[in-house]
C-alpha cells in the first residue's frame, strides 16, 4: 500500500460505551529529526511530542485521553497501557496483549521475537511479527502484522457455537497504513493493532472499559503502573530482574522461532511448583540469568580457549533454570565449574541464591 500525504477520514463509529475509535487512511506525520511523528503528536525540540488531549509515545503511538495505548520496540521495550516499562528477553514467542472488549471481542496478540545480528549486543532481540487472534460469538478471525505487511484475514466459524446474531459477520477488519506502520482496525471490537517492520514496533490501542484477560508485557489499563508487573513487588528486585520474570511467565504455548524447543522447555520451567513463587523464581534468574545477556555470557560467547554459540548458552541457561526450579540448587550453583577453562571471569558478588 503506498503511503501519500497526511489525510484523515472524518469517520467515527459510536461504541456502546459511548467512546469512539478514530479510522484513517494511509498517511505521513511530522517529520521530526531522523523520524517521523506518530498522527496527534508535533515536534518540539527535536522531540515528538503527543498534541494536547492525547497521550502515549509520540514518535510511534497517542491515543486520546481516556483510550489505552500500548508500545512496544527496539530490543524490545514496552510502554505498556498504564505507561509502566519493561524489556522483553529471549528470542522467543509471548503474549503481547490479551482482553476482551465491551462489545464481547476476545483479543488475543502474540510477538515473534528474533535474534538481531549485532555482535555488540548479541543477546538482543526484535519484534519479527505479530499474530492476531479475534473472536466474537462464533466467529474466529486470524491474521498476521510482519515483515510482508498484513496476511489476508481468515474468518471461520467456531465449531459448535451459535451466532448471536445469525447471519452477520462478527468482526470486520480494516486496513490501512501509516508512517511505515501496517494496521488493523477491528471492527467492532475498539481496537487498533499495527505493526511496522522497518523499526520492528509494535502498538495495540482499545478502550478502558476492555476486560484484560491474558494482559502479556502490554498489561491492563487500570490506571495503575504498579500492578503491571508483579514481579516487581519481589523484595530487593532489579528492573533487569522483574523483566526477565515477566518475559519466563509471558512464553507462549506455541513457538513459532529457531529456539522453540529451548523456549518451550523454558515455560514448563517457569511453571514448575517452586518456580511459580515469583521470589523463587526471581532467585533463580539471580543465579542463571548470568548465561544469557550479560559480560560473562558475552565471554563465553567470544573466548578463544572454547567459545559457546547463542544457542548453547540459551541451553546452558535452561539447564541451570531446571536444576533451580527442581530445588536441585547446588547442581545449579556448580555449572559455573564447567566454565573455568575458557578464563570467563563471574561477575563481582555473583552468587547463585541457596
Amino acid at each position: 500500500m503506498s503511503v501519500s500525504g497526511y489525510k484523515i477520514c472524518n469517520v467515527k463509529r459510536r461504541q456502546d460505551n459511548n467512546q469512539s475509535m478514530n479510522l484513517f487512511t494511509s498517511g505521513q506525520g511530522v517529520p521530526c529529526g531522523q523520524f517521523t511523528c506518530a498522527e496527534f503528536a508535533g515536534c518540539t525540540n527535536g522531540e515528538c511530542i503527543c498534541s494536547a488531549g492525547y497521550v502515549g509515545s509520540g514518535r510511534f503511538l497517542c491515543v486520546p485521553v481516556g483510550q489505552c495505548g500500548c508500545v512496544s520496540f527496539g530490543d524490545p521495550h514496552t510502554r505498556q497501557f498504564d505507561n509502566g516499562r519493561t524489556r522483553t528477553v529471549l528470542p522467543c514467542q509471548f503474549n503481547l496483549a490479551g482482553f476482551i472488549s465491551a462489545t464481547g471481542c476476545d483479543i488475543q496478540v502474540e510477538t515473534v521475537t528474533k535474534l538481531r545480528n549485532n555482535p555488540q549486543f548479541p543477546f538482543r532481540i526484535f519484534n519479527r511479527e505479530l499474530l492476531v487472534t479475534a473472536s466474537r460469538d462464533n466467529t474466529v478471525v486470524t491474521f498476521t502484522l510482519g515483515p510482508g505487511g498484513q496476511s489476508t484475514p481468515v474468518v471461520a466459524a467456531i465449531p459448535g457455537v451459535l451466532d448471536a446474531i445469525p447471519g452477520l459477520l462478527d468482526i470486520v477488519v480494516t486496513s490501512s497504513q501509516f508512517n511505515g506502520f501496517y494496521r488493523a482496525t477491528l471492527t467492532p471490537c475498539d481496537t487498533v493493532i499495527a505493526f511496522d517492520p522497518s523499526l520492528m514496533a509494535a502498538t495495540v490501542s482499545t478502550v478502558p472499559t476492555t476486560i484484560f484477560t491474558n494482559e502479556g508485557f502490554c498489561a491492563n489499563c487500570d490506571g495503575n503502573p504498579t500492578n503491571d508487573n508483579a514481579f516487581l513487588a519481589v523484595p530487593g528486585v532489579t528492573q533487569a530482574e522483574a523483566d526477565f520474570g515477566l518475559s519466563l511467565r509471558q512464553l507462549t504455548n506455541n513457538q513459532g522461532t529457531p529456539d522453540g524447543v529451548e523456549c518451550t522447555n523454558l515455560r514448563l520451567i517457569a511453571n514448575t511448583t517452586a518456580c511459580m513463587v515469583d521470589a523463587f523464581l526471581v532467585n533463580a534468574i539471580r543465579c542463571c540469568s548470568v548465561y544469557y545477556d550479560s559480560t560473562y555470557a558475552g565471554c563465553l560467547l567470544t573466548n578463544a580457549v572454547s567459545p559457546l554459540t547463542r544457542a548453547q548458552l540459551l541451553g546452558t541457561f535452561k539447564n541451570c533454570m531446571l536444576q533451580y526450579c527442581l530445588n536441585n540448587i547446588p547442581a545449579a550453583a556448580g555449572i559455573p565449574a564447567a566454565f573455568v577453562p575458557t578464563g570467563c571471569t563471574l561477575p563481582v558478588g555473583y552468587v547463585c541464591p541457596s
